[in-house]
């Protein structure tokens, strides 16, 4: 699957790559690090709010 997705930077000769997601990942992951150092994620839309004790 990793090689077909071109997460193996050096896939073996047999398998075809449909796609090159790894700079895709990269990108998301270090932008989704960005957010959460700044404090941009997560906002009050990304939680639930808890219930209040009885």
């Amino acid at each position: 699957m990793e090689d077909m997705l071109g997460l193996n930077p050096n896939p073996p000769k047999f398998v075809r790559q449909y796609a090159q997601l790894g700079p895709a990942i990269e990108v998301a992951v270090e932008a989704y690090a960005r957010d959460v150092r700044t404090r941009t994620f997560p906002g009050v839309e990304n939680v639930y709010p808890m219930k209040k004790a009885q």
